[in-house]
């Protein structure tokens, strides 16, 4: 199974980014890369950057309704009335020999109020291209639903809080109350266990009542009992990958 590495996020006219791009270091045994600036100075913005790519959402936004617009400050004060500003953020993920490139992109009409300027929404954009490294002339790009998929292959967003979560919190996240059992659930469902898991039960039933029936099993049905075997063995090992990284986040930094 190939590692997924986010390699960069390209911002266009996005909140107080504005343009340019963070480009993540694929380097080292870990590839881990740590951001670390002073509190309002776009940490959070960032994870807000990459949700509304992936999902046309800001999640780490407290207070939606007080929440400025997306388009650039600066560049809204500097448009003229009536002209259109485009923000856009590319998020490009690595996959083995594929490079997929999330990109949303959204118009806002720049409008005059006295002397304060504010923005429209306008229409919203989102397209998915998957290229392979050996292959640059035969890119396969899905737009809006199509896309969404591709999405959904890589970051769910009904797990999208174990991929994004503020890392300040992440004792509190993982273990308080319930948090554990859904961080456990979030991991297997990450492997495709989770789903692996059901059918394992379902066939276990079906096992059982065949048996009390008496009727004899066929040497599909035995190749079918080894094959859950082999599941339950996998279950095993990626639950015990769940017990490491619970008792290393359980650590203290040092």
């Amino acid at each position: 199974m190939s590692q997924i590495l986010i390699d960069r996020i390209e911002f266009e006219n996005y909140r107080q980014y504005g343009t340019g791009q963070i480009r993540f270091d694929d380097e080292g045994k870990h590839k881990l890369s740590v951001l670390i600036a002073q509190n309002g100075t776009g940490k959070t913005t960032l994870l807000n950057a990459i949700t509304w790519c992936l999902y046309k959402k800001e999640h780490h936004i407290v207070d939606t309704k007080s929440a400025l617009p997306l388009p650039n400050k600066a560049v809204v004060n500097r448009t003229k009335e009536g002209t259109f500003i485009t923000v856009a953020v590319k998020l490009v993920v690595l996959d083995g020999d594929l490079i997929i490139e999330f990109k949303r992109s959204q118009d806002f009409k720049v409008v005059q109020h006295g002397k304060q300027k504010s923005v429209i929404d306008g229409p919203c954009r989102f397209h998915a291209a998957i290229t392979n490294k050996n292959d640059f002339k035969n890119t396969d790009i899905k737009s809006n639903q199509d896309a969404d998929i591709i999405v959904k292959q890589y970051f769910d967003e009904a797990i999208y809080d174990y991929y994004f979560f503020d890392g300040e919190k992440i004792s509190d996240f993982v273990f308080n109350g319930n948090k554990n059992t859904d961080f456990k659930e979030a991991f297997l469902k990450l492997c495709n266990l989770d789903t692996m898991e059901i059918i394992r039960d379902n066939f276990r039933r079906i096992s059982r009542g065949q048996t009390k029936d008496g009727i004899n099993l066929s040497e599909e049905y035995e190749k079918c009992l080894s094959e859950d075997n082999l599941l339950a063995e996998r279950i095993v090992l990626a639950e015990d990958d769940y017990k490491e990284i619970a008792n290393a986040i359980k650590k203290p930094l040092t």
